[in-house]
């Protein structure tokens, strides 16, 4: 489905100038995996939740698609808040999407 950029374990980081796509794709990646049955997270801290909710639409995504988590810029802790981050339940995810 995907080349073998995510990999289990690891850490991706997706680099390029602004406007390119970056944000687009990754909202695509979270939604294919999510309805390919992984858990999935996604942490939008770029992007007005109203954006977020209409490209999701866009690809697919439908409120029964339950694998799926949205943590919008409005309630994700600031990224220097370390503590909050230290506690993050990443273990209950296949894939935790940061943007």
């Amino acid at each position: 489905m995907f080349p073998r950029v995510i990999v289990k374990g690891a850490i991706v980081e997706v680099f390029s100038p602004r406007g390119l796509g970056k944000s687009l794709w990754a909202l695509f990646v979270a939604v294919r995996l999510a309805i390919a049955g992984k858990r999935v997270m996604l942490i939008d801290r770029d992007n007005p939740r109203r954006t977020v909710r209409e490209r999701l639409r866009a690809f697919g995504a439908t409120g029964d698609l339950t694998s799926l988590k949205i943590l919008s810029r409005e309630n994700a802790p600031p990224l220097t808040d370390t503590a909050s981050w230290r506690e993050f339940p990443y273990a209950n995810f296949d894939l935790v999407i940061l943007d």
